[in-house]
């Protein structure tokens, strides 16, 4: 086929994350808090709310590694195969869900 052989042993090398920052991170939240004072002594509190996050930054970052080209079979990837390529030119978005959450608590004076 002329092309090189896919690497199958495991090399050491420095950690392309190493020193990459984040783009972007935000996190929503929509929260209530709610308390119930019983006589200056006890209280008891909830908070109900959503929140959901947002995060942005380079694919190096996140320290994403691929295997490209296994040569003699290419809709299949042998089990001793390794990656063999590091994506850093690239931009990965995560979106979290809308999730719920609560908590409840108490305390004594």
């Amino acid at each position: 086929t002329g092309n090189a052989t896919a690497p199958t042993t495991l090399t050491a090398r420095e950690n392309p994350a190493y020193g990459r920052h984040m783009q972007d991170a935000e996190m929503f939240t929509n929260a209530a808090c709610m308390a119930l004072n019983i006589w200056d002594r006890f209280d008891v509190f909830c908070t109900l709310g959503a929140s959901s996050g947002y995060l942005k930054g380079n694919s190096a970052s996140f320290n994403l590694v691929g295997l490209f080209g296994d040569n003699e079979n290419q809709s299949t990837v042998k089990t001793n195969s390794v990656p063999n390529m590091s994506l850093d030119q690239s931009v990965v978005e995560l979106y979290t869900d809308t999730a719920f959450s609560w908590s409840v608590g108490a305390r004594a004076a």
